[in-house]
């Protein structure tokens, strides 16, 4: 399948160019394996954007994007990269085990918001998880079936409204390029969710976070909001309850956990929250490193946000805002709570913002 194959090629290039600039700052291959998923899938987007805007058709401007991409891995790659994936010592199990634990979970969520019944018919099997998709399903065919991308999104009312829309952009072209709907539906979702989920455990130990928190951070984070997922299983597959725990649509009330509400079916919010916490964590790096190479990356995911995931776009603003504003004050007038690496890491991202606004 030539999407599966440009996909492929297009992580890899990403993979060499992080290895290339910050390979020796990071703990492990893996996380750069991680970094380069958001990373990548943003760029494609806003890389194929703009050649669309040149009047470029959708699968030309994807396979540019790819190119271009390449060809920024080929400058950046060394010999002595030919050992890749080469590391001497293992990533922490304990993060691992908590990673695959939820990936499952969450993997057994996801497949279950599109499925293709054996007629060929496209089904939600599951009521909890259907939230969006048919949205979602409605903007991959646009770029599938469209020659020419004219960036209006028609709504279901018949209005035209803006949508971040890179994730399903991504998957568009998958189909473009013969990949099956359910596969190039759910591969992108899978590969950010997985990313994302990574990316937190990670920036949780890149904070120096002792390990017995680990695991109760992790829970809270992910799976808050109530014990209400639990009651998927049943002799049916699934069952509908987790929505009597925590949604309640005709209030206006969702306090939805990550895991069961958000990650399956929001795909915009898996690639917006591999995206943000990749750039703190590049903040955190080039804190620990004093390099500056760190900060560029933090800067290209920031700019990357704003057609990946609104929310997360804003989120991080406030909080790079904020970090901003205090590198005003003059060092001799701030308090000593302000020295804290925390308040350093806000300044940063504030800093860095800029550069990924401006890229």
């Amino acid at each position: 399948m030539l999407g599966f194959i440009f996909l492929t090629i297009s992580l890899w290039a990403w993979y060499v160019i992080l290895r290339r600039h910050i390979g020796s700052m990071v703990s492990h291959p893996l996380v750069l394996l991680a970094l380069t998923v958001p990373l990548n899938f943003g760029s494609l987007g806003i890389l194929s954007s703009l050649f669309m805007i040149l009047h470029f058709s959708i699968a030309n401007s994807f396979l540019f994007a790819v190119a271009f991409i390449l060809l920024l891995a080929l400058t950046s790659y060394r010999k002595k990269d030919s050992a890749i994936f080469a590391t001497k010592k293992p990533y922490n199990r304990y993060i691992l085990v908590m990673w695959a634990v939820t990936f499952l979970l969450l993997l057994q969520l996801m497949l279950n918001t599109l499925v293709e019944a054996p007629d060929g018919s496209l089904i939600t099997p599951t009521p909890v998880s259907t939230a969006d998709s048919s949205y979602h399903l409605h903007q991959v065919l646009r770029f599938q079936q469209a020659k020419y991308w004219d960036f209006t999104e028609a709504d279901f009312s018949g209005e035209f409204i803006r949508y971040p829309y890179i994730i399903n952009f991504i998957s568009g072209v998958l189909m473009k390029f013969d990949m099956p709907l359910p596969l190039a539906y759910h591969l992108p979702l899978l590969l950010a969710a997985a990313a994302a989920l990574f990316l937190f455990l990670e920036l949780l130990k890149e904070l120096d976070m002792k390990r017995s928190l680990l695991l109760p951070v992790f829970l809270i984070a992910f799976f808050a909001s109530g014990l209400g997922y639990i009651n998927y299983p049943d002799s049916k597959g699934f069952t509908p309850l987790y929505r009597a725990y925590s949604v309640y649509p005709m209030e206006n009330i969702a306090y939805a956990g990550l895991i069961p509400g958000l990650l399956p079916s929001q795909r915009t919010f898996s690639l917006g929250l591999g995206l943000a916490l990749a750039s703190i964590i590049l903040v955190c790096i080039g804190l620990k490193k004093q390099k500056k190479e760190p900060f560029i990356f933090a800067g290209l995911a920031y700019g990357f946000l704003p057609l990946s995931h609104t929310h997360s776009f804003l989120a991080l603003s406030l909080f790079m805002g904020g970090g901003s504003s205090i590198s005003f004050v003059p060092k001799r007038q701030r308090s000593k709570n302000i020295s804290h690496p925390l308040y350093n890491a806000w300044i940063a991202l504030g800093r860095s913002a800029n550069t990924g606004a401006h890229i």
